[in-house]
């Protein structure tokens, strides 16, 4: 038994008081709501810097969780350490016309884009290659396009309107939104200067004296363009987690040897400028195509390449001479099966 005097017990009874009046008061209620809000916000902020890097935000304000790529080593890792093999199709269309052809339409409709990333998802599809062209997201060629404005791009037309539903800008950015939302990812690589509808060539480089299109150099008159063209494509896809930037496809000019030179020099501004636009996506450099890696012997049975390039004739000074920030750079080139050749 615990005896306490009447002092004590007059002092308890005020502590009880006291701590009732405590309970009570608005002002205590403020105080404890703002406690646990500031808790709680210190947590959510963990979790979402634990994320912000593997999400995407659409327009519509949903989130879609994709994790951005990196290169480490000789792999192409995720945000969590996994090592991710591309595996995809070339989708060349972007090169052809403003918003693509889906589902054999060249008129966009989401529904189509939709139904062709569910196929590919279905066959174990994760990434699609995009030929772009470079006039139709230089001047974002669209159904409202101003063929005043720029009359170079389609003479004798008053409107693009009959072979695009949206603009090439607009379709490049929801194809990202929506193979972001099935884990894809898309490369966009530059194909021609020009597109279909204005006679495109194949370009062998995209500027001067080495382009196929007609009148190539009016949209394209120097490294310096081209340069500029790679960083507003960086400014505008920079927030698009699953976008990994191709400079070219298949550049190759053996004539006069200088070519590859030139071409690693503007490789490196491209790369400079995609960074300075506060992209850190992969960029995929690459030279040539047809390469055959030693697969035959001759008669003294010494291994040599046939109907193409060696590997060693130009990859280890890309890589020697082509830096990143970002250590994010990826080397490619295509292997075509050839006179029954190893591809």
């Amino acid at each position: 038994m615990m005896l306490m005097s009447k002092k004590g017990c007059n002092i308890l009874g005020s502590m009880r008081n006291i701590h009732t009046a405590i309970v009570k008061s608005p002002k205590f209620h403020m105080l404890f709501l703002i406690l646990i809000l500031l808790f709680t916000a210190a947590h959510l902020s963990i979790a979402i810097s634990f994320l912000a890097d593997t999400v995407a935000i659409r327009n519509s304000g949903r989130i879609i969780i994709i994790s951005p790529l990196h290169v480490d080593g000789r792999y192409i890792k995720d945000s969590f350490g996994n090592i991710i093999i591309l595996k995809g199709i070339n989708k060349v269309e972007f090169a052809d016309d403003p918003d693509g052809i889906w589902m054999g339409d060249t008129m966009w409709k989401d529904a189509n884009v939709k139904a062709e990333l569910d196929a590919m998802k279905i066959w174990g599809i994760n990434a699609i290659r995009c030929h772009i062209s470079v006039e139709l997201w230089k001047y974002d060629i669209g159904p409202n396009t101003n063929t005043t404005e720029h009359p170079i791009l389609r003479s004798g037309v008053n409107s693009w309107s009959d072979v695009c539903s949206i603009s090439a800008r607009e379709a490049i950015k929801r194809l990202l939104s929506f193979a972001a939302e099935r884990g894809m990812y898309v490369i966009l690589d530059g194909y021609s200067i020009r597109c279909y509808w204005t006679r495109a060539e194949q370009d062998q480089l995209p500027f001067p004296p080495y382009q196929q299109s007609p009148n190539a150099s009016e949209i394209i008159g120097s490294v310096d363009d081209f340069v500029e063209w790679w960083r507003s494509i960086a400014v505008e896809l920079k927030d698009y987690p699953n976008v990994i930037f191709e400079l070219w496809n298949e550049p190759n000019r053996n004539d006069p040897p200088t070519a590859f030179n030139e071409w690693l020099n503007a490789s490196q501004l491209c790369i400079n400028a995609i960074r300075e636009a506060g992209a850190a996506q992969p960029i995929i450099f690459q030279w040539q195509m047809g390469i055959w890696c030693n697969v035959y012997e001759d008669e003294n049975g010494e291994p040599f390449a046939r109907f193409g390039d060696h590997l060693h004739g130009w990859l280890e000074t890309a890589i020697a001479n082509l830096t990143d920030p970002l250590g994010n750079l990826i080397f490619s080139t295509h292997i075509y099966r050839v006179y029954s050749g190893l591809g």
